[in-house]
């Protein structure tokens, strides 16, 4: 036991992802880049909707129906997740770099 040396979990987890391989390591990015886009969707989704549900509750002229809340929600959801879609592979070459990086520093 003298001498020998322990490992971090930070160390123990960079090792498991060198050794998982780089279509792993994307993989992984694109999971949490995917989540990303699809929480922003739904907190825009949600916001729009309730800024719409709010005037249209406190409307006097009643030209706005609690049924037009869908409307903001729908392109606020659409929005983001066509920008997901489109910069899906868009930083692919940075975690590339990144992984030969910190994957080349541990050999």
């Amino acid at each position: 036991m003298i001498g020998k040396k322990y490992k971090s979990k930070q160390e123990l987890e960079i090792e498991s992802t060198c050794e998982s391989g780089f279509e792993t390591y994307l993989a992984q990015r694109h999971f949490e880049f995917v989540k990303h886009g699809f929480e922003s969707a739904v907190f825009g989704g949600l916001i729009g909707f309730a800024l719409t549900a709010g005037v249209s509750k406190i409307d006097p002229s009643e030209s706005l129906k609690l049924s037009h809340a869908w409307i903001p929600a729908s392109i606020a959801i659409l929005s983001s997740l066509i920008v997901t879609a489109k910069d899906y592979h868009r930083y692919d070459e940075e975690h590339k770099k990144d992984f030969d990086t910190v994957c080349d520093s541990i050999q």
